[in-house]
């Protein structure tokens, strides 16, 4: 108001002008408050998933490292299983093996890969790659 001080004998009435000047200088900084909230909000959820996808990626990077270090018959059980979705009994027809080995394959190579993933990364990966690999 005192720097404007020359417009003021223009108004009419300054109760009037002084309310609907404060009014809007508040709103003006509700709005500044709301949108650097709404842009912290923004950059927090976009690094957020940033980091989830490349942990993700990490993740899966262990998963292959794991399991290419399988033996070749149990690598090849694995992947037929979890890759490529197939059901044990279709497992034991296409390797020409028992059910009771494929089992046992996945048993060993489940193992061998949570083993590995908890030497490389730590618990919180195993975690993961639990509900990933079973």
């Amino acid at each position: 108001v005192w720097m404007s001080r020359e417009t003021l004998p223009h108004v009419g009435n300054i109760k009037a002008f002084l309310w609907v000047m404060s009014k809007n200088m508040a709103i003006d900084a509700w709005r500044k408050v709301v949108n650097r909230e709404a842009k912290l909000k923004q950059y927090l959820t976009e690094s957020a998933l940033e980091r989830e996808d490349a942990e993700e990626i990490n993740y899966f990077t262990l998963l292959d490292k794991a399991v290419a270090q399988l033996p070749p018959q149990q690598q090849k059980v694995y992947l037929l299983s979890r890759r490529h979705r197939m059901k044990q009994e279709e497992i034991a027809n296409t390797m020409g093996i028992s059910i009771s080995t494929v089992k046992y394959y996945l048993q060993l190579s489940i193992a061998a890969i949570t083993k590995q993933i908890k030497s490389d990364a730590g618990l919180s990966a195993a975690f993961f790659l639990l509900f990933v690999v079973v």
